[in-house]
């Protein structure tokens, strides 16, 4: 069985998607710092993918989609898990809006980003419209 070049790349995201679900279940067993550990790990996976998609010429929409879900979990839905877990729990309703804003957010950023992107070269972001004229 042979293995195609264009897959590589969504090992790696798979594999930041997958610790981004790890660190959602660690939070909720209250072990903190394997979940911020496996936050970071994620994002060395984040950053390969995009390696290993420049290396193998093998960028797709599909990896640009996947990648964005992934991203939307591992450091939009853990993190503001892990913060909401550890102190905005006390400070019910506002507490959980709070804790949000970064899935929310992020979600928005990357979805306006994907729409933006033409190809699949995604070297630099675009910070802001009010600052990026096109």
């Amino acid at each position: 069985m042979k293995i195609s070049r264009t897959v590589v790349p969504s090992l790696f995201t798979t594999l930041n998607i997958f610790c981004g679900f790890l660190s959602i279940i660690y939070t909720s067993q209250g072990q903190f710092s394997i979940a911020a550990w496996l936050i970071i790990l994620a994002a060395v996976f984040d950053s390969l993918d995009g390696i290993m998609a420049r290396i193998t010429h093998s960028s797709s929409q599909f990896g640009v989609e996947l990648d964005s879900l992934a991203d939307v979990v591992s450091f939009g839905v853990a993190p503001s898990f892990i913060v909401y877990q550890v102190y905005l729990y006390t400070i019910e309703p506002w507490g959980i809006i709070i804790a949000a804003l970064p899935v929310v957010l992020g979600a928005i950023r990357l979805a306006r980003f994907n729409v933006q992107l033409v190809g699949f070269d995604k070297d630099y972001f675009k910070d802001c419209q009010f600052r990026c004229r096109q």
